[in-house]
């Protein structure tokens, strides 16, 4: 897990920003960053390239199942956003049936040269993800992909000298996600899970609020405006109206809300001052 400290120990001015991508259609798309601690692999960043939001739009519009989307998607990558996409086909999924070959589709990128895609139900993981119930894509030996991404990258290497806590197995979100990630069975025991942060009382997050589902760096002892956001998810159901519950700010369910009045100097034009909202669901709508 790194930290993100978004320039702290300066007096210039800072902009805040929201990188992240959540899709729905008759199938999803959503992803995770994979951060870049080999440096000598932007050597192979070209400009003949499309940025990941324009290639995720033009996906969107010309794709009809996540196979299909993987694969547009990864053409002229730009290396200079470097995500695990995970592309979900609802249209192949039954209610109470085995999962369907090609339901999910996940594609690791790396700088340029490095795109990888595979087909989960094509590595034997159909009794895997069944018996867990949510996939692990953080353990490394489970699909080639990962474990090539996460060492030509850099991030085994930083795991070998700072710790096991930057590992893909024993990272704080990965401990916790074993811990609980069994008990999400329905929509609110979701809500709590992906916003849970509980630094001071669960043993796994060690007194630091960076070791949680969804981190609040604002909380530490030299505290920056970073760590988790927002929160969005989807079912099946919510699916047939393109639906989502959605949260915005970071977590306040065990801490106190964020507020920009601790960071007067970091830019936030046009954002609230402080993120205590509820949950809302949101859908589109034709005017």
């Amino acid at each position: 897990m790194r930290r993100r400290r978004g320039g702290r120990g300066t007096n210039k001015k800072k902009k805040g920003n929201n990188n992240n991508n959540f899709f729905l259609k008759m199938w999803g798309q959503m992803e995770t960053t994979n951060d870049i601690a080999n440096a000598s692999l932007y050597d192979f960043v070209v400009p003949q390239s499309l940025y990941t939001w324009q290639r995720a739009r033009i996906a969107n519009a010309l794709a009809s199942n996540g196979y299909d989307w993987t694969r547009t998607f990864a053409r002229y990558n730009s290396g200079t956003y470097n995500n695990q996409w995970m592309a979900l086909t609802y249209s192949l999924f039954v209610p109470g049936q085995p999962l369907a070959d090609g339901l999910l589709w996940i594609c690791e990128q790396v700088c340029c040269v490095f795109f990888f895609f595979f087909e989960l139900l094509t590595f034997n993981t159909n009794e895997y993800i069944n018996l867990c119930t949510f996939i692990y894509t953080y353990i490394v030996n489970q699909f080639p992909a990962i474990e090539y991404t996460y060492n030509v990258s850099g991030n085994a290497a930083l795991a070998a000298t700072y710790g096991p806590t930057l590992s893909y197995d024993l990272a704080p979100r990965a401990r916790l996600f074993r811990k609980m990630a069994n008990q999400c069975n329905n929509i609110t025991t979701t809500q709590k899970f992906m916003r849970y942060n509980d630094y001071k009382n669960d043993p796994l997050e060690n007194g630091d609020p960076g070791w949680a589902i969804m981190s609040r760096f604002d909380l530490e002892d030299e505290p920056s405006p970073s760590g988790g956001y927002d929160t969005k998810l989807s079912n099946f159901a919510m699916l047939q109206s393109l639906s989502s519950w959605v949260q915005a700010g970071p977590t306040h369910d065990n801490v106190p809300p964020f507020s920009w009045d601790q960071f007067p100097d970091v830019v936030h034009t046009g954002m609230p001052l402080t993120y205590n909202f509820d949950w809302h669901v949101i859908k589109p709508q034709l005017n």
